[in-house]
């Protein structure tokens, strides 16, 4: 938690402060309140996350598919973090914001396309669109066109939450997305798919990927 200067207080085990010159954040206001930026906002909450949650928080601000469009610009971030040089962890927010994407949608997606990068793995292009055999088009999450591979990270949400269902069973969505599968693998060279709770250890993502046939730069992860 950042503070200004005069406004004392001690930080604690649940809550450490930070003094800084309130004049020199980006501060709008909203319903009568004061408040920070949405650019000035995830800059600082990315200078304290490990490098995925900082890359995450990041591409939840540029989300461009978000119902009113991204919450603020990569020239907005890059002129707070410019203007926070010096602070602690500018460095940290200045690489999750050259990594960033605003077509990420969500934070698995942003988690495995980090991990994918660390891994040594090639960059892949994000929801690309692809024609499928009946007719629909499928956006997999991630697609390496040399290699004809498409790769997708679903959470179990998209069987459970009603709001993924749309008036539709959890069996319903199993099969529906099964079918879907066996479209996208008939216009595509190979299909990866993983779970959130297969981005850590990372290990099992790279099993995955490797066992499909995608290449990495680097030697498995111990």
């Amino acid at each position: 938690m950042e503070v200004g200067r005069s406004n004392g207080g001690r930080s604690s085990g649940a809550l450490a402060r930070h003094s800084r010159p309130l004049a020199s954040l980006e501060i709008v206001e909203l319903d009568g309140l004061a408040l920070t930026s949405p650019a000035q906002s995830v800059v600082d909450v990315a200078r304290t996350m490990r490098f995925p949650d900082a890359v995450a928080a990041m591409d939840s601000a540029l989300y461009a598919r978000r119902t009113g469009g991204p919450l603020c610009t990569r020239d907005e971030i890059e002129a707070v973090i410019e203007r926070s040089a010096g602070q602690p962890g500018v460095a940290r927010a200045r690489a999750a914001a050259a990594f960033a994407t605003s077509l990420s949608d969500s934070v698995e997606e942003s988690h495995s396309r980090v991990q994918i990068h660390l891994l040594g793995f090639p960059a892949p292009e994000l929801q690309v669109r692809i024609r499928l055999p009946n007719g629909t088009t499928a956006l997999p999450d991630f697609y390496w066109r040399e290699f004809d591979h498409a790769g997708e990270c679903d959470g179990r949400s998209k069987y459970t939450d009603p709001a993924f269902l749309r008036g539709r069973t959890a069996a319903e969505a199993v099969i529906d997305e099964k079918n879907r599968e066996n479209q996208l693998r008939q216009v595509v060279g190979r299909v990866s798919r993983w779970e959130p709770k297969h981005l850590y250890p990372p290990r099992q993502l790279y099993d995955i990927l490797t066992q499909d046939g995608l290449p990495s730069s680097k030697r498995r992860p111990s």
